[in-house]
Order: C-alpha cells, then sequence, then structure tokens
C-alpha cells in the first residue's frame, strides 16, 4: 500500500477523517476526542498504511532514550485508546492490525482529500519524518511549537491572495482532566492533582475566568469534542495534557486550543523529575498568561511563585488529599483528612497541607456528608486555617477557610465577610470562596448579594449541583419560577443523589402547588438520603398538604416515640398536620436545644400559618439574640 504524500493534509479511511498536521480526528465530520499520545500514534500508522511498525520504532518517536517510563503500558493503552475511538475489534480488526510480538500497522483502505498546501508536513508538525521512523531515533526534546504554524492553517483563500484569521481574545479558560497515560490506574489521583494545581494557579489572574475543577472533572474521559465542552462551560479556550510516570521520572505534555475552531495555540513537553513538578506548573501557567497574552501584574506574578516549595513527599500527599477531599463522601474526607496530615508530618511549613485540613474539618461538619458536631470540629479548623495563614498571607484557600469557620463556629461575622473577600481577591475564579460569601450573605439577611455571589460562583463552576442549588432558589426568589425549577432538574441530572437539590426543587413544587411532584421528589430525597429525619419530617409536611394525613401521622408518632427528630423539623409535621400548639412548643423546645435550623425561623416558608402568634414572634426575637 502505498505510503502517504508528507505534504498532505487530510485522509480519509471508513467513516474518519484525519488532519495529518493537527492530529484532528473526525467522524462524519464531527470531532471526536482523542488524547495526544494516541494521536500521535493513529498519525503515524495511517502515514504508512500496510506496512508494520514495530513496537521500537514507535518507541523511538515517543519517548526519548533517557526517559524512563512503563513504555509497554503506555503503548498498549494508546492503541486501546485508538481501538475504542474507531470502534475497531483486535481479533477482527478494520484498520490496525497487531503483529504479534512485532508491532502493528494500518490495514484499512487510506484516501487522500485536500490538494497538498505549502504548509509544515507532518514530519515537521511531529518531528516524525520517514527517515527517523526507519532508524528509530528519539524524539526531539524540543516544544512542539504548533501555534508557529497554527497561525498559517486558517488561510482563507480568495481571488485577491489570502488572508490570516488571527484567534480571539481569550477571557475565559477550562483546564481539562490530565489524561494518566502510565497504565497505572493508582496514579490518578496525580493526573486530577495537576489539573487542580493548574486550575489554583491560573485562577489568581484577575483577567482570566477559570472554570472551576468540579466542572472541569465533569469532563473526565469525555468523548465530547472541545467545542461542545467550551460551549457548555462558556469558555474561550482550552488547555488540556497528560502523564506517563515511571517511578520519579515524568513525561508532560501539555496544549493550549482556542476552543470555537480548535486552533492550537501552543503545546509543549517536559521531561522531569517529579520534584520539579511544581516549578513545572509554574512554567505553564506562565507560558499561557504569555500565549494568550495577558499582562501579569506585579502581585500576580508574585502569587505565582510557591511562598515555600513542599518536598515531594508531602506535595504528594497533599495531592492525595485534595483527590479524596474532592469525592465529598464521609471515607474520602476521612482519608482527605488524614493524607493532609501526612504532608504535614513530611513538611510541617507547608502551608497548603493546613489549608487543606481545615477545609476537612468544615466539610465534616457542614455538608450532606458531615458527621462532626461542632464544638469538635470548629475550634481544629480554626487552628489548620490560622496556620495555613502564618505560613502563607496570600493562600486563598486558607483565607475561604478561616472565613468560613468564622461565620459557622466562631460568630464572627465581620470578621468572616472579611477573610472571604480577601480570598476572591486574591483568587477572582475560586467558586468555592463565591459561594461560601454567599452563604453568609444570605445567613445575614442580604439576600440579593448572596444571589450575586452565587451567579459568580455558578459561572465559575457551572457544573456544581451544590451551587446550581443555590442560584436556583436565587432564581426562585426573584419569581422566575419555570427556571429555578428547570435549573434544579438540570443539577439533579448531574447528580442524582444530591439530596439538597432534591429537597430544593420538592420544596418549590410545593409552594407553588404541585404537591404531587412535591411528594414524588421528597420520596426520593429521603431515599437517598438513607431516611434522614428532616428529609422524612418535610415529606410528611407535604403529605399532610396533599391528603395523605395517615402517612404524615405515622412519620411524626415514628420519630417521636424513637425519642429522634430535630425539634425545629418536627415543627414541619405539627404545621402541616393544623396542629399549631404543638409546632410552638416543638419550637421552644429547639430554642432550648440550639437547634441549627433556628437561625432560619424568620424565614421559614412551612411556618407561615404561625407568623401573627406573639409566642412565635418572641421566638424569633430569642433566635436573633442567639445569633
Amino acid at each position: 500500500m502505498a505510503e502517504v504524500s508528507p505534504a498532505s493534509r487530510t485522509v480519509r479511511f471508513g467513516f474518519y477523517e484525519l488532519d495529518l498536521r493537527t492530529a484532528q480526528l473526525k467522524k462524519h465530520g464531527l470531532r471526536v476526542r482523542l488524547q495526544r499520545q494516541p494521536a500521535q500514534i493513529l498519525v503515524l500508522l495511517v502515514s504508512k498504511p500496510g506496512e508494520v511498525l514495530t513496537r521500537e520504532q514507535l518507541r523511538g518517536h515517543l519517548w526519548s532514550d533517557d526517559t524512563f517510563v512503563d513504555f509497554d503500558h503506555g503503548l498498549n493503552n494508546s492503541i486501546n485508546r485508538i481501538r475504542e475511538v474507531l470502534c475497531d475489534s483486535v481479533t477482527e480488526p478494520r484498520f490496525i492490525e497487531t503483529v504479534p510480538k512485532t508491532g502493528y500497522r494500518f490495514i484499512g483502505k487510506v484516501e487522500e482529500l485536500e490538494i497538498p498546501l505549502p504548509v509544515a508536513s507532518v514530519a515537521e508538525s511531529y518531528q516524525l519524518g520517514a527517515n527517523d521512523l526507519n532508524r528509530g531515533s528519539p524524539r526531539p526534546q524540543v516544544g512542539i511549537r504548533i501555534a508557529a504554524w497554527g497561525a498559517i492553517l486558517v488561510l482563507t483563500l480568495g481571488m485577491g491572495g489570502k488572508t490570516v484569521r488571527m484567534p480571539p481574545p481569550i477571557h475565559s479558560l477550562v483546564v481539562l482532566p490530565f489524561d494518566n497515560l502510565s497504565g497505572d490506574a493508582s496514579q490518578d489521583y496525580f493526573a486530577d492533582g495537576m489539573t487542580d494545581a493548574l486550575i489554583t494557579d491560573l485562577a489568581k489572574i484577575r483577567s482570566l475566568r477559570v472554570i472551576s475543577r468540579t466542572s472541569s472533572m465533569h469532563f473526565k474521559g469525555s468523548r465530547k469534542s472541545l467545542p461542545e465542552i467550551a460551549k457548555e462551560l462558556d469558555a474561550d479556550a482550552v488547555l488540556e495534557g497528560s502523564f506517563v510516570r515511571s517511578g520519579h521520572q515524568l513525561r508532560i505534555t501539555a496544549q493550549l486550543i482556542e476552543a470555537p475552531s480548535e486552533q492550537h495555540l501552543w503545546a509543549e513537553s517536559y521531561d522531569r523529575d517529579v520534584s520539579g513538578v511544581i516549578q513545572l506548573q509554574d512554567d505553564v501557567v506562565r507560558t499561557v498568561a504569555r500565549e494568550i497574552a495577558l499582562k501579569l501584574t506585579p502581585q500576580e506574578q508574585t502569587r505565582l511563585v510557591q511562598a515555600h516549595p513542599a518536598n515531594i513527599e508531602a506535595y504528594e500527599a497533599y495531592l492525595r488529599g485534595r483527590y479524596f477531599w474532592n469525592l465529598r463522601t464521609v471515607d474520602g474526607l476521612k482519608k482527605g483528612k488524614e493524607y493532609f496530615e501526612q504532608a504535614i508530618q513530611k513538611d510541617a511549613d507547608y502551608a497548603p497541607a493546613y489549608a487543606g485540613l481545615a477545609d476537612s474539618y468544615n466539610l465534616m461538619t457542614y455538608s450532606v456528608v458531615g458527621w462532626m458536631i461542632p464544638d469538635v470540629s470548629g475550634p481544629k479548623a480554626i487552628e489548620a486555617a490560622n496556620k495555613a495563614l502564618q505560613l502563607d498571607s496570600n493562600l486563598a484557600e486558607a483565607h475561604a477557610a478561616l472565613g468560613f469557620t468564622k461565620f459557622r463556629f466562631s460568630g464572627d461575622l465581620e470578621g468572616a465577610e472579611k477573610e472571604l473577600q480577601r480570598a476572591i481577591e486574591l483568587n477572582p475564579s475560586y467558586a468555592t470562596a463565591q459561594l461560601w460569601i454567599g452563604l453568609y450573605f444570605d445567613l445575614v439577611g442580604k439576600g440579593q448579594e448572596a444571589c450575586v455571589s452565587f451567579r459568580a460562583a455558578h459561572q465559575l463552576d457551572p457544573l456544581n449541583p451544590n451551587i446550581g442549588q443555590h442560584l436556583s432558589w436565587c432564581l426562585f426568589t426573584e419569581g422566575k419560577y419555570d427556571a429555578a425549577i428547570e435549573q434544579a432538574r438540570r443539577d439533579i441530572e448531574l447528580d442524582p443523589r444530591h439530596v439538597n437539590t432534591r429537597e430544593s426543587l420538592a420544596e418549590m413544587y410545593e409552594q407553588r402547588g404541585r404537591l404531587s411532584e412535591a411528594v414524588t421528589e421528597y420520596e426520593k430525597a429521603v431515599e437517598v438520603s438513607g431516611g434522614e429525619e428532616c428529609s422524612r419530617l418535610a415529606l410528611a409536611h407535604a403529605q399532610a398538604a396533599f391528603g395523605k394525613r395517615a402517612e404524615a401521622e405515622r412519620t411524626l408518632i415514628e420519630l417521636k416515640a424513637n425519642s429522634k427528630g430535630d425539634p425545629y423539623c418536627l415543627t414541619f409535621a405539627y404545621v402541616g398536620l393544623g396542629r399549631n400548639d404543638e409546632a410552638i412548643r416543638s419550637l421552644e423546645q429547639a430554642v432550648r436545644e440550639h437547634s441549627p435550623g433556628m437561625k432560619l425561623i424568620a424565614s421559614e416558608w412551612r411556618f407561615d400559618p404561625l407568623k401573627a402568634n406573639p409566642r412565635f414572634q418572641a421566638l424569633v426575637r430569642r433566635a436573633e439574640v442567639a445569633q
């Protein structure tokens, strides 16, 4: 089978088209995502159809001789990924045939589509020429300056000559999850940690909006095209990459792509020891800023420099801690806390580890999966956050964690706002800080300011159902009922087991008089919460309103008989059943027991039948004094 001309740009095989210079693969005209390393291998195979390329030849072009990686795992994973994308079979291949103990060859019929253009060839683009293949020389270790030829890829040939389309300004960016090509799933934490670290550092640049981790991780392993992902996240550009690790040796690749056109702006490969990974991250951030023409202020340049580079063991423990903390599960929070503590043991001056520890204690109390009582977790969270700030006063995560502790644990509302505002100043794209200051504003009765913050958080993290839940309530309080319900439904699609979102949707249905839908949604909330008592009592309120009084009565009797039930939540059932005197007595007990729900007594819509009662009004005043 004839070798494809090096000057050819695009070839076709089956339903697929492959741009040999950009390695962009399409099926029926639609972009198919293929990571960088598998894409390089596919270009090599398609460029020499029918010819066997040995594993050693492929190795010579993917890794240099002085790079120590698990080559077999990396190559096998890449070939498997290509076959998965091409819907090819190992036993009955249509495109890629395995030559036992030798290598691979491309057996599909290849058709050249375009007239050669005077631009870089495959060999120039990837620095992988035919002569190199024959002699098995190592892949040159210089950056693949895709931008150098990318600018002339977008030529518009007209009667009067040619014009060059320059990429539009970039104001927003998403860092997609880095691919772990090591063939070792236990290294996934490192890939996610690299992604998280780059998001955190890039987010320090005020002129750039960086999509948060939760929304970025939603596309881990996704087959959506880059334009589709960018459109969903409202991002102008995408940073994606991969890594291969063997022991302490790393090869990391990264590339920056202008999303709508998929024009490559920059790409680079790095061979480093693991101990140099923090400096590598700084290099990538600065290069990205330069490539999209961002002017960094002196303050931003200072913040992009690690105040105290951790030793590699502490850094890896920290990455593992964030990996588990981000799972937002009971086991995840416990393991995250353990790894943050390990990081501190390895390096007692590593500030991010203390910030992670403070975040752990915060979520162990105030989250859907939280279990620790504030009297235990509060002092520990405050201590860890203060220690982080002693070590690095410019650490946004530490300021945010301390701000959260001040309004959740110590009641220092003025101090809480100050710390949270400082966190946002240091890291304008830190969605967690925007969410937490929104919660603070909501607590102090500044509903409008709260909604501004929730919208800012949602813009940074549009696929985070926890943030979406608060946005939907803002829409509901603004009278945008259909939009609010639709937002809640989208969030449930993202995470069907998110209890708070299901309860919010149920409440909105109930307030709009859609009682059948409300009962159904409350029942689902009870199911996913494992029968949590406040969820059951909220269901009882809706059941009573829907005419299912017997079911509501059974729930109330059962929880009272077992001496269970927060008296604040018990009030839901009493009010729903019209037993207002018992409802008032239940709230009086809630005040005596310092029930966390009492801070919401004045705004709780279920208590509307009680609000004209002087005893209820007195309870509101007592709750305000306690606050």
